[in-house]
């Protein structure tokens, strides 16, 4: 059986730091929906884009991909109470609708700057170890500090990395290490740390400092900026 690339699109974005009104993930990015952007970027390397949504948002969604269609078809799944769950939600959609050797891409729909090298690099480490997540590393200074903003020690920056998404890996395994972390009650901060519990080696691949996640209002002013370069 062909292998096939899946795309998990999470959608269900928040607007609180944005200063916004409606989901993030729905707001223009140089006249374009920031999901609809992300779309369009994972649709040039997968068969089929699962967007995950928050109730009463599928609406929204809808329009902004019909009005900037991916390359790709897409369907739309309910996400859950946590980001964790929503992507548990659109692993077993994938895995009902494409069971046998697939790849699946977990990406944030926020960082609609992803570039075809970061995900061509994630999708490179799959096939070869079995997983990949976008990270690069970490520059800034990191130090301790204590509840009342006392600092303590510097932490060695050698061999740390920031993750990032897109987070991947084969279907088969992403299904049962999500599984597993719902038996278990585990909430991991991302999918890395999801298969890190159920024991399976976690590789990182090579992702980028343009590959921000528009999380406050200036964050949209710093995309516009590098998609005008």
């Amino acid at each position: 059986m062909q292998e096939k690339v899946l795309g998990i699109l999470l959608a269900g974005g928040q607007g609180s730091r944005m200063e916004a009104s409606v989901n993030k993930v729905l707001l223009p990015v140089a006249g374009i929906p920031c999901i609809a952007r992300s779309a369009k970027a994972l649709s040039g390397f997968t068969d089929h884009l699962i967007l995950v949504y928050h109730a009463g948002e599928e609406a929204g969604l809808k329009s902004a991909l019909d009005r900037f269609p991916p390359d790709c078809s897409w369907s739309l799944v309910q996400g859950g109470e946590t980001r964790q769950e929503s992507v548990f939600h659109g692993i077993r959609k994938a895995s009902e609708a494409y069971p046998g050797e697939t790849v699946i891409l977990i990406h944030d729909g926020a960082r609609c700057l992803v570039s075809s090298e970061v995900i061509q690099s994630v999708l490179s480490s799959v096939r070869r170890h079995g997983s990949g997540i976008a990270a690069v590393p970490v520059t800034d200074t990191i130090r301790f500090a204590s509840e009342d903003g006392r600092t303590g020690e510097t932490v060695p920056r050698a061999g740390l990395y920031a993750m990032q998404t897109p987070q991947g890996g084969r279907l088969n395994m992403l299904l049962d290490a999500f599984e597993k972390a719902a038996q278990d009650g585990f909430l991991g901060t991302d999918d890395a740390a999801v298969l890190s519990h159920a024991g399976y080696p976690v590789y990182l691949a090579s992702g980028s400092r343009q590959n921000l996640k528009l999380t406050v209002r200036e964050d949209l002013a710093v995309a516009e900026a590098l998609l005008s370069v």
